[in-house]
């Protein structure tokens, strides 16, 4: 029986594993877009899956990208917390993909991926409620704006939780001082009330 049987880790990050395993998730274009130009991942700056911080050491597969099935998720992360259930963010790149088209397309691509890999197989992982390919979801403005009023009813409506991640896309600088030099500033900075204009 689990510790904690109603706990519920709500940002476990699973890693596509390349290109690759979305191309059977792109329509026609973009598979020959993407093989074409030799482009074969879109990670963030602001999370290299490469950089020490990024993945314990002893979580590290000897080839290959951390947490890329279930199975090593549910023995790393699940399991040895007693956590319930996983709500799953994929770090993938596709939200600040310069092209919106595609950015739709590998957004689109991730959430077929992570449906089909994860949750039809995995009964203790779920996905976050997305807004679906619609690129224009992909933007950093306050939640006060009334862009976001129809996404707020919607969950007012379905009694839905609405999460957010705290943190940036890292296209623009954290205070209105420039970017800053440690964690404890991004952070202050973020959780800094801020006044909205509707």
């Amino acid at each position: 029986m689990s510790r904690y049987p109603g706990a519920i880790d709500c940002d476990i990050h699973p890693a596509v594993p390349g290109i690759g395993v979305l191309l059977p998730y792109m329509d026609d274009y973009w598979q020959e877009a993407f093989v074409s130009r030799g482009i074969d991942g879109l990670e963030m700056a602001s999370y290299p899956p490469g950089a020490p911080i990024s993945c314990r050491a002893d979580w590290r597969p000897a080839k290959g990208r951390p947490a890329a099935d279930p199975a090593t998720i549910a023995r790393q992360s699940l399991d040895v917390m007693g956590t319930a259930l996983a709500i799953c963010n994929p770090l993938t790149g596709g939200q600040v993909a310069v092209s919106e088209s595609m950015g739709a397309a590998v957004c689109r691509a991730v959430n077929d991926w992570i449906t089909n890999e994860f949750l039809d197989r995995a009964t203790r992982t779920r996905p976050p409620l997305r807004a679906g390919a619609d690129p224009r979801r992909a933007v950093e403005m306050m939640l006060g704006r009334r862009y976001y009023w129809p996404l707020l009813a919607a969950c007012e409506k379905h009694g839905l939780p609405l999460g957010l991640h705290a943190g940036s896309l890292h296209r623009y600088p954290t205070t209105s001082n420039g970017w800053s030099s440690h964690y404890i500033q991004d952070m202050s900075a973020i959780r800094r009330p801020s006044r909205t204009s509707c």
